[in-house]
């Protein structure tokens, strides 16, 4: 018996809800180092010189994310040997840190902790990353959502310590559970049909991550709690999970850029301490967001992170070309920027609103098929007899229901459930029960409509089904699904 649509729980997202909970809580260690850091480079006593502080991390970072991949594919030992020597090294910038402030000369101690700490923090990133379980993007956000949180928490215990009191445990709290993960089975899989990564950050997130960096070089010297934005951030993660789970990541999109600006405006009322702060919730929102949008497999977000941190560097030195004009100024006009983005992002999804009370991208290839479907309903062996279920199935408004059509490709039978060989070949890319549910009724040229009636769900939960099924496997029509899993299969039962 089909369940409706509102009420219907997507067992494999559910299922991942505690190893997400659990790689969250392994990797804020790794969330608290990072913020730590960064509000070392930011503190007033460090009184960075132009953006050469925040070059030096994130460059830094973009070198360990950029050389994560290829190393991450190797055998288990080299996995958990190239963990332990990150571990060494993010010791090594804590020590910097610690000895900087007594020496002599500390500059070159600061400059030398920044640098290591850049690319052992994404280097270990990248190897979690590896290890995130398998699960729907949601569950993703929900992954990177609690190690924000728990980070964030344990940085508040640096009010009760000396500064990097800490440093030198976070390094043992992040590589001890890391090295014991990696010697486990390897819990997601790449896409196979890709040899060289897609890149899916739109051109709007390009932009807000170069807007982000000039916010920062504007806001972030003498910055009161910066951390506290992780905290923000992270709560607002678990609250978009917790009480709108299906539209979880748009809705954190939406949110990020009203706190990039609420926080700006904020620092022209001058209000202390908070203005940052929420500048950086909305900057961590969008790397959230896209890290989650991502196409799934680790180069691509690798590669989307390098490119945060580079347009984010970029943003910064950006800042101080006009560091002989007034703050308030500067300030002001990234405000204008942000609204004008804002606009026009709410233009196009006006004007895509608009377009889908046209034809919209799945009614056309709905349509592209139905030549295909007329030629198989004109073979005198390819009605299927309609069953009893069909007929009684509760749909609001019968007539909209499809003629039944047989399918064109030889896939099971039974409506609904994918074959052995369709299963193993779609199984690389992670698709939910109601998703393979979805997919087997479009390797069956099922229409949109017979979909929505078959399993009892609305016709935008369908097409947001189906959405999600193309962005896995990388194919834009049905019939770009089903030339990906004839070859794959042609290719396994070729001698």
């Amino acid at each position: 018996m089909s369940v409706p649509g509102n009420l219907s729980v997507d067992s494999a997202q559910a299922r991942a809800g505690s190893p997400s909970l659990l790689w969250g809580l392994s990797v804020s260690p790794l969330v608290a180092a990072s913020l730590s850091i960064l509000v070392y480079t930011l503190s007033s006593n460090q009184d960075p010189q132009g953006p050469g502080p925040y070059a030096a991390f994130f460059l830094s970072m973009i070198v360990g994310f950029s050389t994560a991949p290829p190393l991450v594919r190797r055998r288990t030992f080299l996995q958990r040997g190239w963990c332990v020597v990150n571990a060494l090294i993010l010791e090594g910038a804590f020590a910097c840190f610690l000895v900087a402030p007594s020496a002599s000369n500390g500059e070159p101690l600061s400059w030398a902790g920044l640098v290591l700490s850049g690319y052992s923090l994404a280097s270990l990133f990248a190897l979690w990353l590896f290890c995130l379980p398998a699960g729907h993007p949601n569950s993703d956000l929900f992954s990177y959502a609690c190690a924000v949180l728990a980070g964030f928490a344990i940085c508040l215990l640096r009010t009760a310590l000396p500064p990097f009191a800490l440093g030198p445990a976070f390094p043992l709290l992040t590589a001890i559970p890391l090295f014991i993960t990696l010697g486990q089975k390897r819990p997601r899989s790449e896409n196979p049909d890709q040899s060289l990564p897609r890149l899916d950050v739109p051109p709007r997130a390009l932009l807000l991550f170069l807007l982000a960096g000039f916010g920062v070089g504007l806001m972030g010297h003498d910055a009161l709690n910066p951390d506290y934005g992780a905290g923000f951030g992270g709560l607002i993660a678990l609250g978009a999970y917790a009480f709108r789970p299906r539209i979880a990541l748009p809705l954190i999109a939406e949110i990020a850029v009203p706190c990039m600006m609420t926080g700006l405006c904020l620092w022209l009322l001058a209000e202390p301490g908070a203005p940052f702060s929420i500048f950086l919730t909305g900057c961590i929102l969008l790397v959230m967001h896209e890290l989650g949008s991502t196409r799934r497999d680790l180069k691509s977000q690798c590669i989307m992170l390098c490119v945060a941190a580079a347009l984010g560097t970029a943003g910064v030195a950006l800042s101080r070309l006009f560091e002989g004009i007034d703050t308030d100024i500067l300030v002001i006009a990234l405000v204008i920027a942000l609204i004008i983005e804002e606009a026009l992002h709410r233009i196009r999804q006006l004007t895509a609103a608009g377009g889908s009370a046209e034809p919209s991208s799945e009614d056309a290839a709905q349509h592209a098929d139905a030549p295909a479907v007329t030629l198989a309903q004109s073979a005198p062996t390819a009605q299927p007899e309609q069953t009893g279920e069909d007929r009684t199935s509760p749909t609001p408004a019968s007539s909209l229901r499809p003629r039944d059509t047989s399918p064109i490709l030889p896939f099971p039978e039974i409506s609904g459930q994918l074959s052995s060989q369709a299963q193993q070949q779609l199984a690389p890319y992670r698709l939910s029960s109601r998703e393979e549910e979805v997919a087997s009724f479009l390797l069956e040229n099922r229409s949109v409509g017979f979909i929505c009636a078959s399993l009892s769900l609305s016709q935008s939960t369908v097409k947001t089904h189906i959405r999600h099924i193309y962005e896995k496997t990388g194919v834009h029509s049905r019939d770009e699904l089903q030339l990906l899993v004839h070859r794959a299969a042609s290719e396994i039962s070729a001698p």
